[in-house]
């Protein structure tokens, strides 16, 4: 059965759950899908790039945002440190040039804190675009239409407490997420050869 839309996945689903009493429940199992996605999927598709202009230390993160890929000021970029380390050096009154950043809650922290206005220019992992009625597709059931059908069925199995199930299509969910990751690494890294970035501390 071809699918690619989410009514399709849905009727997917259904097929192959080979149930008519589960119509409700199946929006959720697509959605608990996704949660894991959101989670263990890492591809050049979900790169987001965003900027955000201050003049103090705390910058939102977007609000689609799952994790930091990098950050920079004028093309300069900025390293990743602990909050603790971070609270240590504020602790030592540690000033200069913004070089460092890390993540509080819903917010980036730059360290030192800029005293004037400066673009942050950010480039993230983004969430999966959630499949509605209003949202019939995205690059994930574009590109790997099985995966939102195992990690779906995979969800249903644990609703229903069908244990053989539930392993099966938990490997087979797990198989293509490696699969797409793996394929994404290679991509990103064809024909160039890796540099090793280097880090100054205080």
């Amino acid at each position: 059965m071809a699918f690619s839309t989410y009514a399709d996945l849905q009727a997917a689903i259904a097929s192959w759950l080979n149930r008519d009493d589960l119509t409700a429940q199946i929006p959720d199992f697509i959605t608990m899908a996704e949660v894991r996605f959101n989670r263990e999927l890492r591809t050049i598709q979900m790169v987001k790039r965003a900027t955000a202009t201050t003049n103090n230390e705390f910058v939102a993160v977007p609000a689609d945002w799952l994790e930091a890929k990098d950050l920079n000021i004028s093309g300069q970029p900025l390293a990743y440190i602990t909050p603790d380390k971070l609270e240590e050096w504020k602790n030592n009154k540690v000033t200069g040039k913004t070089r460092f950043y890390t993540i509080v809650g819903a917010e980036f922290e730059l360290f030192p804190a800029p005293t004037s206005d400066v673009t942050v220019e950010m480039a993230y992992y983004a969430k999966i675009p959630s499949l509605s009625g209003g949202n019939p597709s995205n690059w994930v059931l574009a590109t790997a239409p099985d995966l939102y059908l195992y990690g779906a069925l995979q969800q249903a199995s644990t609703f229903l407490m069908d244990d053989m199930r539930l392993a099966a299509m938990a490997a087979n969910a797990t198989a293509i997420i490696q699969f797409l990751n793996n394929q994404s690494d290679n991509a990103a890294h064809s024909g160039a050869p890796l540099i090793a970035r280097t880090r100054n501390a205080y």
